[in-house]
């Protein structure tokens, strides 16, 4: 009897055990969960970033003419960006004062959606591909070597910049259709 007392309290103890290290483990699971949650959550979006920066000013004003400014902000979806700076974009004489009136609202759109790809994918991801295609329904050409998209140089020091709903890879010149 006392054999059999003994063998129900192991099995009662690593019972025990069991439940409280699953308890523990699930535990430790959903706090990674919720971290990874509230870190996403703060991290900004693609256009609070574009707007935060100061270099983007272009952008955000041609984004907000065409109506695709909710795009980059929204959370559900995941984008990359090739980020044309003002300066990509005072080579081509365009500036935030002028580029609404410069393109109707067609031609200016399928510009700034040839500037997107669907889904977060980083510089290294990008330039082992010959091509990407775009928003637009293009497809633009990558040449790891310079490296470039478009004919497009990347800004080899700004590259990878995460956002909550994609990634942004700035580019020294506008890609143009």
């Amino acid at each position: 009897m006392t054999n059999t007392l003994t063998r129900i309290g192991a099995f009662l103890g690593g019972a025990l055990i069991a439940v409280a290290s699953f308890a523990l483990l699930t535990t430790s699971q959903a706090d990674a969960r919720s971290y990874r949650w509230r870190e996403r959550n703060n991290t900004p979006s693609i256009a609070e970033i574009a707007v935060n920066n100061g270099n983007f000013t272009t952008l955000v004003s041609a984004l907000e003419c065409t109506n695709l400014d909710w795009v980059v902000q929204s959370r559900w979806v995941r984008l990359t960006v090739f980020a044309p700076t003002d300066a990509a974009f005072e080579k081509l004489s365009l500036n935030a004062d002028n580029i609404c009136e410069t393109f109707d609202k067609r031609t200016l759109r399928d510009i700034l959606l040839y500037h997107v790809s669907w889904g977060k994918k980083d510089s290294t991801r990008v330039l082992n591909r010959d091509s990407l295609r775009m928003l637009n329904r293009d497809r633009a050409v990558v040449d790891a070597s310079v490296p470039s998209i478009g004919g497009a140089e990347l800004n080899t020091d700004l590259l990878n910049i995460k956002a909550r709903n994609g990634i942004i890879h700035v580019v020294n010149d506008v890609l143009l259709p």
